[in-house]
Formats: structure tokens, C-alpha cells, sequence
């Protein structure tokens, strides 16, 4: 997937994909946020996390995980710790999460 980078393009780029699925294309995501994440392309990681969020899909422990890696990553240490606050320090479910 050829995207550039800025939140709009990749958003629209994104919806035009999943426009033509029957189902949310969950597993193909995980494929492409797998690829961003060893070409250690964090600022698209957090974009399409961020996409899948505001649709509703991949709200899950391991993606706030990931989601909280990549803004570590990319050096957005006080937005990966709000989102920690938020989504995940309340949830008396949550295991240990690993940053690389």
C-alpha cells in the first residue's frame, strides 16, 4: 500500500480500501501495521492504529500495546502516557506490556 504522509491521505486511503470489503479487513491490517513496523515507519503505525480506533475496530489490549510502542517510538512519550492513563491503567485485566 503506497500511502503518504499525512493523516488525511492515509485516512481516505484507507477507507477506500475497507469500502470494498464485506468484512472489517482486521487481519490484513495486522499484515500491513506488522511491515510499517519493521520498516520502523512509527508515524504510520499510529495513523492506521488510530484509523482502525475511530472505526470502532481493534479496540484491544495488545493494540493500545502497540499503539503505546509506536508513539514511544516516534518520541511522544506524554501522548503514549495519556493514552496508558486512559485506556489501559484502569483495565484491571491488563498484563504485562513489553516495549522493545
Amino acid at each position: 500500500m503506497d500511502l503518504q504522509d499525512n493523516k488525511e491521505a492515509i485516512y481516505s486511503t484507507l477507507d477506500a480500501w475497507v469500502a470494498w470489503e464485506r468484512n472489517f479487513p482486521i487481519a490484513s491490517l495486522k499484515n500491513v501495521l506488522l511491515a510499517l513496523e519493521r520498516d520502523q515507519q512509527w508515524h504510520r503505525v499510529i495513523q492506521v492504529i488510530k484509523w482502525m480506533l475511530s472505526k470502532g475496530q481493534g479496540r484491544t489490549r495488545g493494540t493500545y500495546g502497540q499503539l503505546i510502542h509506536a508513539l514511544d517510538r516516534d518520541h511522544r512519550v506524554e501522548e503514549a502516557h495519556e493514552i496508558w492513563k486512559k485506556k489501559l491503567a484502569f483495565d484491571l485485566h491488563v498484563g504485562e506490556i513489553r516495549f522493545l
